[in-house]
């Protein structure tokens, strides 16, 4: 089994445990917009033709629409700034590259308090090719002014056919 799959089943259990508990209204601003800024993580890298981790830096721009029952609905966007390599899980052993990809999902999810529990799709896209994507994630965040929000996430990613990567950032978000 592989090693993500617990953190997937413990996501879905949790959103499946929280519904209908606690459930939020969007205090008539169900809108947010949020940019953070962060890291991703690729199990599978590749530097001078060793599999290895590799951290990368990465900024998302993040929006959520909240319904009145918990449910939200959102477009979440995130740049790799770095060009790096990944070995490919189909042909073991070839190193492929991606130069600054751009990876774009709509999510589904459930806010439990402070906590948005989300899963969706899209599409990463690169100079190298374009995958599919499958993206679980979670953020919390933590009340300011004006309408303004602090937010953590944590995130994984599948990329069809291509590698995985985790997430963790931290940004700003604003509720209109």
């Amino acid at each position: 089994m592989p090693r993500h799959y617990p953190l997937l089943s413990f996501l879905l259990l949790f959103c499946i445990s929280n519904a209908g508990m606690g459930q939020t209204e969007p205090e008539g601003k169900p809108n947010s917009i949020g940019v953070l800024i962060g890291h991703s993580i690729i199990p599978k890298g590749a530097k001078n033709g060793i599999t290895t981790a590799i951290i990368t830096p990465s900024w998302a721009i993040d929006y959520n629409y909240a319904l009145p029952n918990g449910i939200t609905l959102g477009w979440h966007n995130e740049i790799i700034i770095e060009s790096f390599e990944y070995e490919s899980t189909e042909n073991q052993g070839i190193v492929i590259e991606r130069s600054r990809p751009i990876a774009s999902c709509i999510t589904a999810g459930y806010q439990y308090k402070s906590i948005l529990a989300y899963i969706g799709g899209g599409l990463e896209t690169a100079k190298e090719g374009n995958y599919g994507l499958f993206r679980i994630g979670a953020d919390y965040s933590l009340e300011m002014r004006w309408d303004m929000e602090f937010v953590m996430a944590v995130n994984w990613d599948l990329k069809v056919d291509a590698y995985d990567s985790y997430g963790i950032s931290a940004g700003i978000a604003k509720r209109f």
